[in-house]
């Protein structure tokens, strides 16, 4: 570990050097935007101009995450056991990050003292595991690459302590302060590339489309709190979005009369988590053998996704209660068991 962090720092010396040396500048006929708001979009408005995301605010760190977590009471661990570091919503390794450190201090109040581990995940998906002994500092080095996406508001690495025994059940009561947080790199930050347009001169971007049987056997039907779902995954919502809208239609196969309350919970790509309360279709029309509705969910900018994003950090949850008349396949308090005929879903992005 020694050696890595002396040739780190080794590196952040001459990276820093060759700043002092060359600032990146923009060419002339062409303004440089400074961009310090993940929220600020009004520099696209200059095609030609280059721009640069620096969220730093004077800065060299920024902490991500810096909790005490005790076991109240001793688990019995049957090999490893997870500790989950979530740096929540509206924290991200923002453009810039050279360095993540983490410090993590930590005893163990049971007898037999169990191997830890800090664990990562990359947005690039590469994973990452290093030992931790008691008053650790770990330092993971980064490229560009590894930095989440400007504009971002949610972290795409994740960070978990794992904590492994041997031998058969062992009781272990853990008490640790982890901190983690980013480092900036040294010098001018680099501009970034032109964002791609989603748009062109087109008004409406296709997010999604799916289609196929309604019945709880389709893969794409995911069990939620007793409720048949769809979960769709999205296409990136572009910047400029106004709208994004939501068309579910069904044509049921069933012989007897189908009764459906249709839901949606969402988020944007500002959080993590579903809206509390569910969304009624702002058109509906239900039928005996089938229906069509409609939702429309107003976007503010901060629901954006990444210009530079290809899939959308969004989450749709398309779910309904069901109840077929007379019918021994369907469980009390609207669980459905089978329900047959076909869908069509389609997400679109509305300027």
């Amino acid at each position: 570990m020694e050696v890595g962090r002396t040739a780190a720092i080794v590196a952040a010396c001459f990276v820093a050097f060759s700043g002092c040396l060359a600032e990146p500048s923009a060419p002339p006929g062409r303004t440089r935007h400074v961009i310090t708001d993940p929220n600020d979009f009004s520099y696209l408005d200059d095609k030609d101009g280059i721009h640069v995301h620096d969220y730093w605010d004077g800065r060299q760190a920024i902490v991500l995450f810096d909790k005490r977590i005790q076991q109240g009471t001793p688990s019995v661990n049957f090999g490893s056991i997870g500790f989950p570091l979530d740096p929540g919503e509206g924290q991200t390794v923002i453009p810039g990050t050279r360095w993540i450190n983490a410090t993590v201090n930590w005893t163990n109040r049971m007898p037999t003292t169990p191997a830890l581990y800090f664990e990562y995940r990359t947005p690039t998906g590469a994973t990452g595991r290093l030992p931790v002994p008691p008053n650790a500092a770990l330092s993971i080095p980064l490229n560009t690459s590894m930095n989440d996406l400007p504009h971002a508001h949610i972290t795409q690495w994740s960070f978990a302590l794992l904590a492994t025994t041997s031998g058969g059940p062992t009781l272990i009561q853990l008490d640790f302060h982890a901190r983690i947080e980013i480092v900036r790199t040294p010098g001018e930050l680099e501009p970034s590339p032109p964002h791609p347009d989603r748009w062109g001169a087109n008004t409406t971007v296709v997010l999604s489309q799916a289609s196929g049987p309604l019945r709880d056997a389709n893969p794409s039907i995911v069990a939620v709190g007793g409720r048949p779902a769809l979960e769709p995954r999205l296409l990136a919502v572009p910047w400029d979005t106004t709208t994004v809208r939501i068309l579910f239609q069904y044509n049921s196969s069933t012989p007897e009369q189908f009764h459906y309350d249709p839901s949606l919970s969402y988020h944007g790509a500002d959080r993590t988590t579903m809206e509390r309360n569910t969304v009624r279709p702002n058109e509906s029309r239900p039928a005996q053998r089938d229906g069509r509705h409609v939702w429309t969910i107003p976007v503010e900018p901060r629901m954006w996704d990444s210009p530079y994003a290809d899939a959308s950090l969004w989450g749709l949850r398309f779910s309904w209660f069901g109840n077929l008349q007379g019918s021994n396949n369907v469980v009390s308090m609207g669980r459905p068991v089978v329900m047959d005929g076909d869908y069509r879903l389609a997400v679109e992005a509305h300027r």
